[in-house]
Order: C-alpha cells, then structure tokens, then sequence
C-alpha cells in the first residue's frame, strides 16, 4: 500500500458531549490496512489495548465464514496527523497503515483481516482526541457496557434455534420442574437473583444426567418425573429437619443435591427396585441430619464440601438398613 492514501467515504456527523465522531462504513480490508492497535505490552508509555487472544479471533473468523453478522461498530480514533475534512455527508480521510487507533474491536479487525474476502464493517471515528482522552474512552466502553447475562442467552437459545441436544432435553426438564412442586415458580429464565435457581445453574447441575447418567438413555417424560421424585424426597427430608438453610432453592444445596443423584438414584433402584418419592426418601433420610447453616458460602468449594457430606450421610443410611440377622 502506497504511504499516504485518500478515502471518500459517506458518513454521519455526532456531536455528544465535548466529543465529535463520525460513523461510516469501510471495507474491512482497508480497515484493516490503515488502523493499529496500541497495546500495553508493546508501548509501556502511551499503550493501553489488551494482548490479542488468537482463539477469539478465530471465533469470529468462522462466525463471519458461516454467514453471521455483527452490526456492532469497530470504534477508532483518527490520529491528529492524519488529515480529513467532511463535507457534504461525505469524510474525506488522508490516511496511511498508522492513521486509525482502533479504541474497541480489535478481535472482530482481526477475525476479519483472516476472511478471504472483504466485507463492509460499520465504523466509528473519533476525531480531535488527545491521548488521555482515548485512554478515557477505552475504559469507559470496556467498563461501562454490560454483556447479555448468561441466563438470559440460555434461555432464548431455544428461539435463537441453537441449543444442543442436550440443552434441548433440559429446556423440558426444565419447563416441566418449574410448574411442579417443590420448585414451582423457582427456577429462573432469563434472571439471577436469591431466593431462585438459575437457568444457568440449572443447566450445571443436571447436564451429567443427559450426559452420562443412569437415565441418559431413558425417555424425557422418565427423566422428568425420576427428577420430580427425588427433589420431592429431599423436600420430605428437608422438612423434617426443620432447619432455615436447607432449601432446594438455595444455589448450593441445589447443586450438591444434583452432585449426587446418580449414586441415589443406583442405590435407591438396588435396594427397592423403583424410584418413587418413598424410597429416594429411605435412600437420603440421615442427609437431614447435616448442620446446612455451615454451608451458606456459593462458591465451588462450599458446594463440594456439602457434596462430600451428602455422600457420607447417603453410605450410613444404606448400612442402618442391615440388621443383626443380615450381618451374622
């Protein structure tokens, strides 16, 4: 590329703030050739980018192949030595291989610089910024934006038409738990918030079902109602306890419940041979004997410490059950 190169290009003139920008559309191919990225790493005194994650740009690179769009802007900052003018509704920019700093975007220039085609990208350009400034606007649009909430993204995926298998078999157990007591209006679709299961939490919790568990390979209505049961068992047992703390609502007590279920679940169906509510209830009735206060914490080691309990709790209530004749 030549050193110095004119761009004609259409663009829209904002005024908001003490900030002028300007949005437009570029090839991605000469976006790519005329913008940099000033990295940290790389320029201890004025660099202020994060180092490129080759993985993510790879993502993107095959998003783009599959026929996906990303409608969001690459947003830049034209550098004071490059000349423009605007005119017209149209920019005209004096630029060369160091004109554009790109301020957010850098994986979608270099997901798109590995296409083996150009695409049109929508941009933003910044123009008059002093370094500070850039640097300002850098943290303000990579602290101020806030992501879709991963619960959210579960729960739409179904619209969305991208859910797995498996994701597809949980959406039922799923639908089906939340009109069922004991977790009727419990779980939560698109939210977190105490007092409720996540759909993200959800999905954690009982993937190893459909994955790989005693009843991956049974019919969902089976599922569902193995499912029901057991939480209608611990519901019994949590009951009795009569302890604050233990509710199936609770994120971790929810998780370490479904930790163990398999070995329940292979326990419950040797000793009585089906897997109604009663005999989960006989398999896990010395678990309400746990102290659930000690376990308030959400992080995975509390989770596993209670999952560690559960199971010595579930051995000795299957050892109670021999008598003297049945050991002598």
């Amino acid at each position: 590329m030549a050193t110095t190169e004119y761009i004609k290009t259409p663009a829209i003139k904002f005024l908001q703030g003490k900030y002028e920008y300007y949005m437009t559309s570029l090839s991605s191919q000469k976006l790519f050739d005329v913008s940099f990225i000033s990295r940290r790493s790389e320029d201890k005194k004025e660099g202020f980018q994060r180092l490129l994650n080759p993985a993510r740009a790879k993502l993107i690179t095959k998003y783009y192949k599959e026929g996906g769009a990303i409608p969001s802007p690459i947003i830049t900052s034209l550098k004071k030595e490059a000349h423009f003018e605007y005119k017209n509704g149209e920019l005209v920019m004096e630029l060369n291989e160091t004109s554009l700093m790109v301020l957010d975007g850098q994986h979608r220039l270099y997901g798109l610089n590995d296409l083996d085609y150009p695409i049109d990208v929508p941009v933003v350009i910044f123009v008059g910024l002093a370094l500070d400034e850039e640097a300002k606007l850098f943290i303000d649009i990579n602290t101020n934006q806030k992501g879709v909430p991963s619960a959210l993204l579960l729960d739409i995926k179904s619209i969305a038409k991208t859910e797995d298998e498996i994701e597809k078999r949980q959406s039922k157990l799923f639908e089906f738990l939340n009109i069922q007591d004991p977790l009727k209006d419990k779980l939560l679709s698109g939210e977190s918030r105490r007092g409720g299961i996540s759909r993200v939490a959800f999905n954690e919790s009982t993937k190893s079902i459909f994955e790989r568990g005693v009843l991956s390979n049974e019919a969902d209505n089976v599922i569902q109602k193995a499912v029901q049961n057991y939480l209608l068992a611990f519901q019994m047992v949590f009951s009795e306890a009569n302890q604050e703390n233990a509710d199936l609502a609770k994120t971790t007590i929810f998780k370490a419940v479904f930790g163990i279920f398999d070995e329940v679940l292979n326990k419950t169906l040797s000793i009585e041979g089906n897997a109604k509510v009663e005999s989960y209830y006989d398999s896990i009735q010395m678990i309400g004997n746990i102290d659930f206060s000690q376990y308030s914490g959400t992080n995975k080691q509390t989770q596993s410490r209670l999952e560690e309990e559960m199971r010595k709790y579930l051995h000795k209530s299957a050892l109670t059950r021999f008598s003297t004749e049945d050991l002598f």
